[in-house]
């Protein structure tokens, strides 16, 4: 086993402690975000690019520690920047038997959103009205290509919202946006606006989780290979494969451990 000072253990743990918890408080609010509820969105997406991003910066140390004996300085680690997708092209060649944590279609593109909101589209809103040129979408725009997606393959039904909005006309008075910037004020098109919400934010959890299984794998891989102490892992087996049932990540609402 290689030598390691308590200080760095300590240290090793906080941070698996603070990507555990960022990962796990952004899916819980993934989870149950919809079109009243924007700020679970920004929620989740925050926390779960800076818990991705943390995770495979740990992985990179380790694999780092594994070879070379000891910590990576810090330009090293400066070197890798800040685009998930690059941290990601670069960790999964850690491990043997890349072709088991190959992404699909739809776990591409989420990779490739959480990259950009990462690396500015979480300040979209504020860059508009600001008159600030961009080259990012709109994040809940792109999310929302993103969930039909999900919705075309994963989702058949049509719910029949005519009658209880012919019920809500006179009673209600509603007025909000959308994902997409259209105004939303008659009660069909709210009760249209979340039709299959629960079942889209469950698979928009399980495709993440996808993503986060491979990264558990490479983790688990490095530490196995090279006998590093302290365990990371455990931060993290929420993810490994096989701890949860397909419909039973869908379903789970609570992604928080303590």
């Amino acid at each position: 086993m290689l030598e390691i000072t308590e200080l760095q253990i300590s240290l090793l743990l906080k941070e698996g402690h603070m990507a555990s918890a960022s990962i796990g408080q952004g899916l819980t609010a993934l989870r149950k975000a919809h079109n009243g509820n924007k700020g679970a969105y920004y929620e989740g997406f925050l926390l779960i690019t800076s818990g991705i991003e943390r995770l495979m910066k740990l992985i990179f140390i380790n694999e780092y520690r594994g070879k070379n004996g000891s910590f990576p300085n810090n330009d090293d680690l400066k070197k890798l920047g800040h685009k998930i997708s690059d941290l990601y092209s670069e960790v999964i060649t850690y491990i043997d038997g890349k072709e088991e944590i190959i992404l699909d279609p739809i776990q591409k593109e989420i990779v490739t959103f959480l990259t950009d909101f990462a690396v500015g589209s979480r300040y979209y809103n504020l860059d508009i009205l600001t008159n600030r040129k961009v080259k990012y979408s709109d994040p809940l725009v792109q999310w929302s290509e993103i969930r039909e997606k999900i919705k075309g393959k994963h989702i058949k039904s049509i719910n029949n919202n005519e009658t209880i909005a012919s019920m809500m006309e006179n009673v209600v008075i509603i007025g909000l946006y959308s994902e997409n910037n259209e105004l939303i004020n008659t009660p069909l098109d709210y009760l249209n606006s979340l039709d299959n919400n629960d079942i889209l934010q469950g698979y928009s959890v399980y495709y993440i989780h996808g993503i986060l299984q491979n990264l558990y794998s490479v983790l688990n891989y490095i530490e196995s290979k090279y006998h590093l102490y302290p365990y990371l892992t455990e931060f993290f087996d929420f993810y490994r494969k096989g701890t949860f049932k397909n419909y039973k990540i869908r379903s789970k609402r609570k992604w928080i451990k303590y």
